[in-house]
């Protein structure tokens, strides 16, 4: 349900419309003079509505609100030829982090199957340099499983309500769309970033290849001082290493 909520709010406060039509959807977007608990209750009731009148036997469709849980590769074994699968360690939603047990994540995986993501600091195989302008689907589910939420340090926004920011600007700086060099923020911090001019970098160790992600705010607006820049942390249930 929550996820569906979201669906519904996402032109308010999730990603910015892109793309073919982009235009168009905002216009209706900014029409609706409703309020967003005036828009939840309408899509409840219009599933509902929608969940009566349709035939027993007809599908949906694909592309009905998904709910992503993320689990280590080492937590599942005893893969079957039909998809079953055992677990031995937990999941997490990738949406707050709550923690899931063995079980559920099995009856999740013989329903709805699984998304790999590898993690090989070598291959890089989901960078597609500069021939996109904007992230793939690939690209986003691997962001959103490091990052797990807008990596500005006070935000809370969960991953569903985020934009993926090029921390090298695609137009001014020639960035690439690689994993790597992208980095998911709310709608409100990725505007607050371009408008007030902050930037994220990327370091990365020589030794072991990880990467640091830091948030340099703008230069005192009074005395003009460089101000130290922040680290970014991890909000992906990913950083739950001990479970």
């Amino acid at each position: 349900m929550d996820a569906l909520l979201q669906a519904a709010l996402r032109p308010r406060r999730g990603p910015r419309f892109v793309g073919v039509g982009a235009a168009e959807k905002a216009r209706e977007a900014e029409a609706d003079q409703r309020t967003n608990e005036q828009l939840q209750y309408d899509t409840i009731m219009a599933v509902l509505r929608t969940g009566a009148d349709a035939d027993p036997q007809q599908a949906f469709g694909d592309r009905q609100p998904g709910v992503r849980i993320l689990v280590e590769s080492g937590a599942i074994s005893s893969i079957g030829r039909r998809g079953e699968a055992r677990v031995t360690g937990v999941g997490h939603l990738e949406d707050g982090g709550h923690a899931l047990p063995g079980g559920v994540v099995e009856a999740r995986l013989c329903d709805a199957g699984a998304i790999p993501v590898v993690w090989d600091a070598d291959g890089r195989p989901l960078d597609v340099g500069r021939e996109l302008r904007l992230f793939s689907r690939s690209q986003r589910i691997a962001i959103a499983a490091r990052d797990g939420g807008c990596v500005w340090p006070s935000c809370s926004a969960p991953i569903s309500q985020c934009e993926y920011h090029h921390i090298d600007h695609w137009w001014d700086h020639h960035g690439r769309t690689d994993v790597d060099d992208g980095v998911p923020l709310c709608r409100n911090c990725h505007l607050r970033l371009h408008n007030q001019r902050w930037r994220i970098s990327r370091d990365r160790d020589p030794i072991d290849a990880t990467d640091t992600y830091r948030l340099h705010p703008p230069p005192d607006p009074v005395t003009g001082e460089i101000r130290d820049p922040i680290m970014l942390r991890s909000k992906s249930p990913r950083r739950f290493g001990a479970a």
